[in-house]
This record gives C-alpha cells, structure tokens and sequence, in this order.
C-alpha cells in the first residue's frame, strides 16, 4: 500500500463546475494565496443547469450533500470520453444501497436529474476554461505531494495495520484532492481493489475515518449487534435519517468509526473489531 496524492479530472471538473454555480466552500481553513488563486477561475462561462441544482435543503451544514457526493459517485461509471454511463444498473445499486442517503433523496427525482451528467460532462470537460484549470490543479497536486510526505508516509504506515489486524478489503489506497471541495469534506469509494479517499485538504484523520468505515460496516452487516435507538454524542442530526431504523445503524456505525479512529490514531489498536463494537453499543443507553 503506497500513498500518494493524485487527481481524477472528472472529479476536478465537478468541482470546478459547482464553482461557477456559487460553491463557496473552498475558502475554509485555507490560506489567503489559495483561495486568490481559485477565484481566478471563477466566471469561466456558463455551466450546465445539473450543477446548480445539486444545491439541496436537506442538509443545512453542507447543502451539497448528498448530490456533490452522488456526481462524485457517478464518475465511475462514464465512459472513457465521459459521453456515457457504463454499467447503469451498478451505479443505480450502488446509490440505492446507500444507507446515508435518505429515500427522498433517491427519489425519481435523482434519476431525472442524473440522467443528464454524462452530456455535462462531455461540454465540460472539452471546454477551454476548465482545461486552464487543469494545469493549474496539476502544479498544485505535486505541491501537496512534497508538502505531505511525513504524513503520508505514517498513514501508509496505520492503514497497513488495520489492514492486516482487521481485514480491511483493500490493497491499494489512493488520495484524490481537490483544492475547491471543502476541507471538512470527505468521501470514499471502492474501485476493484482500491481504496479511493476524497476530499479538499490532505488530513490523516479523516482518511483513517473514511478507511475504518469499511472495517466497520461489514461487522455491522454481519454481526447482531445491537443498535439502540440512542442519541450518539457529537453525531449530527442527518445521521438519522429522519428516525427511520437504517438511520439508526447509519448513525451508529458513524459514531463507532469517530471512537475506532480516535484509537487508531493514538496506536490503541483493539486487538478484536467485532468485540469491541460490541462492547461500544453496549455504553450508549
């Protein structure tokens, strides 16, 4: 497992797209030199409408949730030209599977909605502002890379032990940053045996909380554990998916990964996963 911070263009096009459309997130915790230099690609012509409308009011702290995540999602499922969806069917399973997402934001209304990105794409990706961009995003990911050598050498180093301890599924890790997606936003995937951490800034943290869910999650799948119907401390609100009892799990599952990574990261490694989630859901009345 080597980590390395890389780029997907297809993934930078969303965000530069989402740019144009008012996203203002790139400004947190950054410095004044960053942020000058991603309002230099602000105006760069007008976008297709998807991008607008990924904008939603279900999720007051972050209101491009979950659509940004869901483009993001997509994007494994274009064509080499970016002109078509691959394998549709996977992407609808993929969503519809997703247990953080709300019914109501799976709706036919998504499907509409999504049916249009493939099209987005292809103007997108072809058009001169975004290619500008480009070039710039390459310099500032061989930036990131001499910037944080220390620390990807020591998450290369923790996710091997949770790799070996836990059977975590994955071989291969890959840092896909995006100087316009927010920092506290973050995001995973799973491509063949690749792990795919995404997000705005470079955190140790916040790639072992995305690579823990995928320890996590599958104990919970597989285990009967007891999910209470708790309040879980410092877990937001849309975790429970409006009280439905998925939401519950979802919220769960999202607490047991901050408390594991908070362990990990201090090199307290419980020695059994499925025995200390156990004993977790057993502390919350």
């Amino acid at each position: 497992m080597v980590c390395k911070i890389e780029r997907i263009p297809a993934i930078s096009a969303i965000y530069f797209a989402l740019l144009q459309c008012g996203y203002d997130y790139y400004s947190f915790e950054r410095d004044a030199a960053h942020i000058a230099a991603v309002e230099r690609f602000i105006g760069a012509g007008k976008m297709p409408s998807i991008f607008s409308e990924a904008r939603r009011a279900s999720c007051e702290v972050y209101p491009f949730w979950p659509r940004a995540a869901i483009l993001e999602t997509a994007t494994f499922f274009l064509n080499a030209s970016s002109d078509r969806f691959v394998d549709y069917d996977s992407l609808v399973k993929r969503i519809e599977s997703a247990k953080n997402i709300t019914p109501e934001e799976k709706g036919a209304s998504l499907w509409k909605w999504l049916n249009g990105f493939p099209t987005a794409m292809k103007e997108l990706m072809n058009s001169n502002g975004f290619r500008r961009y480009l070039e710039w995003e390459k310099e500032w990911i061989a930036e990131q890379n001499m910037t944080h050598c220390g620390e990807l050498d020591l998450l290369e180093e923790t996710l091997q032990i949770c790799r070996e301890r836990y059977r975590a599924p994955f071989r291969d890790l890959r840092i896909v940053l995006n100087p316009i997606k927010c920092v506290y936003s973050s995001d995973h995937y799973a491509l063949d045996d690749a792990f795919i951490f995404t997000s705005g800034a470079m955190r140790i943290d916040s790639a072992v909380h995305e690579y823990l869910h995928t320890v996590v999650h599958p104990v919970l799948e597989r285990e009967a554990i007891t999910v209470r119907k708790a309040k879980y401390p410092g877990i937001d609100e849309s975790y429970y998916l409006d009280g439905a009892e998925s939401g519950y799990q979802n919220a769960f599952e999202e607490y047991a990964v901050r408390m594991l990574t908070q362990l990990v990261l201090r090199r307290e490694y419980p020695p059994d996963i499925v025995s200390y989630m156990r004993d977790l859901s057993e502390t919350v009345s």
